[in-house]
């Protein structure tokens, strides 16, 4: 079986993120780790202009995560304390569907006291911000797929994985989210933010 040329390695740039907004916004807001969707949401308004994000997220040594971030004008702001303490180009991001301001308060009455999280949802399935979600983990998995390259000389995903890689991104991976209450949220490991 030849390989799809979607998940064939490709290695993308480190993002810049802009560390100092990040942090600052973590303290503000009281993030937490392990809360990266509620830490943007509640970051966005406190900062003009950006989006709320989601996608993912790969760490140098080619872990991925589902992820949650703002982007801004100066670029990526993350502020889930785990990734805001990171070093310089240590995380790549894929970015996938975007919010507004704007767009979060359309979908949420002012009565509501809890946000349901991520925001990109299974019964949306069709949607463009569906197929933002499945952009951004194609080129994950391919980032990732370059990474192991680079270390082992082999590709992380071999040619005869590809056509069920695709079909669990997009088929399966919807049920797989429900049950497992909304992806991944494990965070890497580094050094506590100081606020």
């Amino acid at each position: 079986m030849s390989a799809l040329p979607l998940l064939d390695p490709e290695l993308a740039s480190p993002t810049r993120v802009d560390r100092a907004t990040s942090q600052r916004l973590a303290c503000a807001i009281g993030a937490e780790d392990r809360g990266c969707y509620r830490n943007a949401l509640r970051a966005l308004p406190r900062l003009v202009d950006a989006t709320y994000v989601e996608g993912v997220v790969v760490i140098d040594n080619g872990l991925k995560f589902d992820h949650a971030w703002l982007h801004s004008a100066a670029g990526v702001v993350d502020p889930t304390p785990a990734y805001a303490a990171m070093p310089e180009q240590a995380c790549t991001y894929f970015p996938g569907p975007r919010w507004t301001l704007g767009d979060v308060h359309a979908l949420f009455s002012p009565e509501q006291d809890d946000i349901d999280t991520p925001l990109l949802q299974p019964d949306i399935s069709d949607s463009p911000h569906r197929q933002a979600w499945i952009t951004a983990t194609l080129a994950a998995f391919r980032h990732v797929s370059a990474l192991h390259l680079q270390q082992t000389g082999r590709p992380a995903i071999p040619a005869e994985h590809h056509a069920s890689m695709l079909d669990a991104l997009i088929g399966s991976y919807w049920a797989d989210r429900v049950r497992e209450g909304h992806g991944s949220h494990g965070q890497p490991t580094t050094a506590a933010l100081q606020c």
